[in-house]
């Protein structure tokens, strides 16, 4: 895979940024800055303004999505300077849609939800609730249990349509993560020791009612008072979704957890989003680092930044383009909705016919360019070996048939130049023309990999119909090319495939007079007639 390049765009302004993405931590934001396809320079038209505004932007691109990142002063959290440094972001980027509030959190185990460390929790609304619960706000009684009062705003729609589609998605196809994962460590090499998976043996679950012993990490507690869990069969992260219980305090209790969750069936406990629900429309993301009782440690804090970071990633590219969204509405706010009544409502007149047509137009464009944004991700995945942006890219609606308008070649072209045989095989099962001809040259991705010595995504070209008989513009066969370079595997798997060692090129040399030409001894004794024959058996 080709090492990620930044790039740097000047022309792009405030307005152009639809997605916001907060984050607490600095390692929650490397990892949120490892999901982005590009990196884009600070926006032209953004003043520095250190006394209106304290917050430190960064900026890139997901997929068809402009983001702007950021982060909250260092050692300063909980939900009010959440709420800050949203309402700043808002301010600064009018164009914003909705916000991601991504990183980790301390899991809520119980018999419903089996959350291990490094998992992924979404908030989604539940009955009574929006997704997310601030459990200390709200009526003190007796005992000093607070009862929350009051409920925060929702998750925008879009954005929870979006969840259901990669919910979905996951139950027919199953999680990606691992792969996105993988793909941004190997562009980032130097995150490997921080944000790797720490190993399935680190995941302990201790009883509910059993404290840490102080020592050295858990060395002087109980292994008897471990809780023993089924083991998975991957370490792919499991996606939960409900309700996050927010609050202003890091909790370190597995009792306090345990009432939690029988009380409000909360999932995940963290310190920031209660305070951006009523600032924002806003969609909560949190990877698993600990179980919020007094045996938490910092071990998987990084790889559980980086899961639910690779979530976040999913989710943008699960969305249509930009230009299909609206425009952000200021949401009213709880007092607001009370003092008007239901019947001041009045509703816009609907739009003329010709309009409706137009919108609808404008909406089947919008989705012609999603489509296209896609095909070009696809091919870009397809140069540089990245087989979860083609998976990606494909299951979003990209044509593995794109042509690249530089060098008229097909993602299939390049997986076959590669070698990279799983991608060939992905890419074939999706729908790529096994015999697509490169424009210019006449070369099908059979012709690529014999040129390039791949036997294997010769082999999964053949079995997905791609024609051993083809020609190219000098009237070669791929078995030509094969001899001529010397690949043996190849003329091997090309004979036993009725490739036929006595065709003559437009010049009529046939594929042993190249092999000779070039002095490849082994590979012209397999073509002379003497050895056809053990090929065919």
């Amino acid at each position: 895979m080709k090492q990620h390049v930044p790039t740097l765009n000047t022309m792009l302004r405030c307005t152009d940024y639809k997605i916001g993405w907060v984050c607490a931590l600095p390692r929650e934001l490397a990892a949120a800055t490892a999901m982005l396809d590009v990196v884009h320079d600070r926006p032209c038209d953004l003043p520095w303004q250190p006394r209106v505004d304290h917050n430190q932007y960064s900026f890139g691109r997901i997929g068809s999505h402009n983001i702007v990142l950021a982060v909250l002063p260092f050692g300063i959290y909980g939900t009010t300077q959440a709420a800050i440094a949203t309402k700043m972001m808002g301010n600064a980027f009018p164009g914003l849609i909705f916000v991601l509030m991504v990183g980790i959190a301390g899991g809520v185990p119980g018999p419903t939800h089996d959350i291990r460390l490094g998992d992924v929790v979404v908030s989604r609304p539940v009955a009574g609730h929006s997704g997310v619960l601030q459990f200390d706000f709200g009526k003190t009684g007796q005992g000093g249990e607070v009862t929350p009062t009051g409920v925060l705003n929702h998750s925008p729609l879009e954005a929870l349509a979006a969840l259901s589609a990669v919910e979905t998605r996951y139950m027919m196809m199953g999680g990606t993560l691992k792969d996105v994962i993988s793909s941004a460590l190997l562009r980032h090499p130097r995150m490997r020791g921080m944000f790797s998976h720490p190993g399935v043996r680190n995941d302990v679950l201790y009883q509910t009612d059993y404290d840490h012993v102080p020592g050295i990490q858990c060395g002087s507690c109980s292994q008897a008072r471990i809780k023993r869990r089924q083991p998975r069969r991957t370490t792919e992260p499991k996606i939960h979704y409900g309700l996050i219980g927010s609050g202003n305090q890091v909790i370190k209790s597995g009792r306090f957890r345990e009432q939690l969750r029988q009380k409000h069936d909360i999932l995940c406990l963290e310190m920031e989003s209660a305070g951006i629900m009523d600032t924002f429309p806003c969609v909560v993301i949190r990877g698993i680092s600990d179980y919020a009782d007094s045996h938490k440690n910092d071990l998987w804090q990084g790889y559980a930044a980086i899961t639910a970071a690779a979530y976040a990633r999913d989710l943008l590219l699960s969305m249509g383009a930009p230009a299909m969204s609206a425009p952000r509405q200021r949401r009213l706010s709880v007092s607001e909705r009370t003092a008007y009544p239901s019947r001041s409502y009045n509703p816009e007149p609907r739009p003329p016919r010709a309009r409706v047509a137009e919108v609808r137009s404008n909406q089947q464009r919008g989705d012609s360019r999603s489509r296209n944004e896609h095909s070009k991700r696809l091919l870009q995945g397809a140069r540089n070996g990245d087989m979860p942006l083609v998976r990606g890219s494909l299951q979003r609606g990209g044509d593995p048939n794109t042509v690249d308008r530089e060098s008229n070649l097909t993602a299939l072209h390049y997986t076959a130049q590669a070698g990279h045989d799983d991608i060939a095989r992905l890419l074939l099962e999706a729908g790529a023309n096994p015999n697509i001809l490169a424009r210019g040259t006449n070369t099908t991705p059979l012709f690529e990999a014999a040129l390039k010595g791949h036997s294997k995504v010769i082999q999964c070209l053949l079995e997905h119909g791609a024609k051993v008989t083809s020609r190219g513009k000098s009237k070669e066969t791929a078995l030509h090319l094969a001899a001529e370079q010397g690949h043996l595997a190849c003329v091997i798997v090309l004979l036993k495939n009725q490739a036929d060692p006595d065709c003559t090129d437009q010049y009529g040399y046939t594929p042993l007079d190249c092999a000779e030409s070039r002095g490849h001894l082994e590979v012209a004794a397999s073509l002379r007639p003497k050895h056809a024959t053990v090929f065919d058996q």
